[in-house]
């Protein structure tokens, strides 16, 4: 009784800490609102666009339902800001409840699996302070909600085995694989994660039949559930050609080429753990030259390093301590560690969501590991690092974008009108990495801007970026709105603080941009070095767009 009174006041501060995070210390981080919504808004009134994507099946069509749950059939009378607006605020909590359910069914999860009080404290702390986890739970993105179901169904799992009797072990089993095939279907990348999930009772425990009949039988009913619900998404998406499923599946890659490689997966991984800020580009600048923001080796031998290599110290000292002490967990952990790691290698691997389920493999070993220091002292080390890491990420978090754009904020909110677009760099700045096309005024509830960056390097849109910036700016004073152009792209030289890596894509030059935009015709803009000017809707800059379209 004394232990579940520890466990239930221990869950009840990380609660109320996850709360107070995510309302008074950290302003909202829209994410990917704006896309997911504007989606949305296209289909109820019968505009191109599907509401079933490959990566996210269900998230589009989630959020549709919620809405017509809160507003019912008047929605489709919503203009567009409105429904950016409600369905941004709506999502928002929806992804907080599902982020406070994580940690609810994680802590339960722990008790069933015999960790003790301090390893659970330890465990819910690992998830509550990793920074995707916080970031994502602050977003309309559907990575934390996706990860609620595969906690859920995780723990379906493991009840399953513990319950007595062939009826609970079936009615477990049958949520485990509807929890499953759910997360998979909010996130498709979750799918790396199942083997782990799949043979996680294994870890723990003698299993009842030693044969690994019923995880391969399970499976293989999850996929069976999996394939139907993306046949059905199919088959409501009109989609009924080959070419048609392929373009399906690409658009789910968001214009990323391979995007990866093992570079980025070492600083991607570690940025993941550590907030490493602009360290990667770093980096990078110093192994391809670049002559606008040359870097030296000296340049590269700072704090950040000494953070990236204490993750990986951490990291492999774990392994190999968990390897010799807790094989049967080190082998069912690299279960799901490989494949995710191969994927990221592969595909994005600079993205911090990549990493996200992850953590509660990672959660589940360092907690047994934290069993084998039993001392007093070892247990205080341990919550002080744990404490001081929970710090630097609510820091990270609460200063990461908002400070650095609040100065360009104020500087064209008074100039701009409803609607109006904001040219900036790339998905780098801070105004595209914290709205993606979707900005919320500070003191202003009402007014909403629309934030488009010029390119993203290493896309396969990046060789056709002057094209799809013309027909951007043309749809944009075709719905008669201004265009705001961030000053930025009129240097000659590119501030290393820009994100731009000069050769880093050998399609564009910064001379390419600056030249362009130096050469449009502008109206009046916003002070300081860091501001706006309004593009001109003049015949000569009219004239350049047709052409390049």
């Amino acid at each position: 009784m004394v232990c579940m009174a520890k466990i239930f006041s221990s869950l009840v501060v990380m609660l109320l800490l996850y709360g107070g995070i995510y309302y008074v210390v950290i302003p909202r981080e829209w994410g990917d609102s704006g896309a997911y919504l504007a989606d949305v808004f296209a289909y109820l009134h019968s505009v191109d666009g599907r509401l079933l994507e490959f990566g996210h099946l269900f998230w589009r069509f989630l959020i549709m339902l919620l809405m017509f749950g809160v507003y019912g059939t008047e929605l489709r009378q919503f203009s567009e800001n409105e429904i950016l607006v409600n369905g941004a605020n709506l999502i928002g909590e929806v992804n907080f409840i599902a982020g406070a359910l994580c940690l609810l069914v994680f802590s339960r999860l722990l008790q069933l699996v015999g960790y003790k009080t301090f390893q659970i404290c330890i465990g819910l702390a690992a998830l509550l302070f990793f920074w995707p986890f916080l970031n994502h739970s602050r977003t309309a993105s559907p990575y934390v909600f996706a990860l609620m179901f595969l906690l859920l169904g995780e723990l379906s799992w493991v009840k399953s085995e513990l319950t007595p009797g062939i009826k609970l072990f079936y009615a477990y089993a049958t949520i485990a694989v509807l929890c499953f095939s759910l997360a998979v279907s909010f996130w498709f990348p979750y799918i790396l994660t199942l083997p782990f999930c799949l043979f996680l009772p294994r870890a723990f425990f003698d299993t009842k039949n030693k044969s690994v009949k019923k995880e391969f039988i399970l499976g293989a009913i999850c996929a069976l559930v999996i394939t139907l619900f993306y046949f059905l998404a199919i088959y409501f998406s009109q989609i009924r050609s080959w070419p048609a499923l392929v373009s399906w599946f690409t658009e789910s890659q968001h214009g990323k080429l391979f995007h990866g490689g093992f570079t980025k997966l070492i600083f991607g991984y570690a940025n993941a753990h550590i907030y490493l800020g602009d360290y990667g580009k770093l980096v990078k600048r110093y192994l391809i030259s670049d002559s606008y923001n040359p870097v030296t080796l000296a340049d590269c031998l700072n704090f950040s390093l000494i953070r990236l290599i204490s993750v990986y110290l951490f990291s492999f000292t774990a392994a190999i301590v968990c390897w010799y002490r807790e094989r049967r967990l080190a082998l069912v952990a690299l279960l799901g560690v490989i494949p995710n790691i191969l994927f990221a290698i592969y595909f994005d691997a600079g993205s911090a969501e990549r990493y996200l389920a992850l953590i509660i493999i990672e959660a589940l070993v360092f907690g047994k590991l934290v069993s084998l220091s039993s001392t007093g002292k070892a247990k205080l080390i341990i919550s002080l690092v744990v404490a001081a890491y929970g710090v630097a990420t609510i820091f990270t978090l609460s200063g990461k974008y908002w400070l650095e754009s609040q100065d360009r904020f104020i500087a064209v909110q008074f100039l701009a009108k409803e609607g109006d677009v904001l040219i900036v760099l790339n998905y780098t700045d801070p105004l595209s990495s914290i709205y993606k096309g979707f900005l919320q005024m500070p003191g202003d509830s009402t007014k909403n801007l629309k934030v488009y960056s010029v390119i993203r390097s290493g896309s396969s849109e990046a060789a056709s970026w002057k094209r799809s910036l013309a027909n951007k700016l043309q749809a944009a004073w075709g719905e008669n709105h201004n265009i705001w152009v961030s000053r930025r792209l009129l240097n000659l030289k590119p501030e290393a603080y820009y994100g731009w890596v000069e050769g880093e894509d050998d399609q564009i030059s910064w001379v390419h941009l600056s030249r362009l935009f130096s050469a449009f015709e502008y109206d009046s803009g916003s002070d300081g070095a860091d501001g706006f000017y309004l593009l001109k809707n003049s015949d000569p800059n009219r004239r350049w767009l047709n052409s390049v379209r």
